[in-house]
């Protein structure tokens, strides 16, 4: 498992040149990162998201602050090449660990939970009503077009 700890770790670097896991938003910041990866095409099979209180999240990733590998290149060329592509769509979705966890939040009741826009506008409303439907119609048509743009079949 360390192997995908420092693959994980890479993938957030590729996009943020400092991972620092000290605080509660930081740590927020990298699972919606590493999910949204996931989500664009990157391997991280072996990690499993659910959603929880903040959206996608996944208890895998709690050990990569403690368990840092030594290992490099876990990222496959492709992989490398695509994050760097799309680095700055992927670092406006993930600017800060708010708009993270919009966007992530959003992918995961688009992509996991297939619910279509309407209702992912309604569910969003519910369980976190701290985003206005605006914000929420805007991250949609975003992840959408970055889809398309990217031919990611989700």
């Amino acid at each position: 498992m360390v192997g995908i700890y420092q693959k994980a770790i890479e993938a957030y670097k590729l996009i943020f040149p400092e991972l620092r896991l000290n605080s509660f938003e930081e740590r927020l910041k990298f699972q919606k990162t590493i999910y949204l990866l996931k989500a664009f095409g990157v391997n991280f099979q072996e990690l499993n998201f659910t959603w929880y209180k903040r959206g996608p999240y996944c208890f895998e990733l709690i050990g990569v602050q403690y368990r840092k590998g030594t290992e490099t290149n876990n990222l496959a060329q492709e992989e490398t090449e695509n994050i760097k592509k799309n680095k700055a769509a992927l670092a406006e979705f993930l600017k800060d660990p708010n708009t993270a966890e919009l966007y992530a939040s959003v992918a995961y009741l688009s992509f996991e939970e297939r619910l279509d826009e309407k209702e992912v506008i309604r569910k969003m409303g519910l369980i976190k009503p701290w985003f206005k439907q605006e914000d929420i119609a805007r991250a949609l048509q975003k992840l959408k077009q970055y889809s398309q743009e990217n031919k990611i079949a989700q």
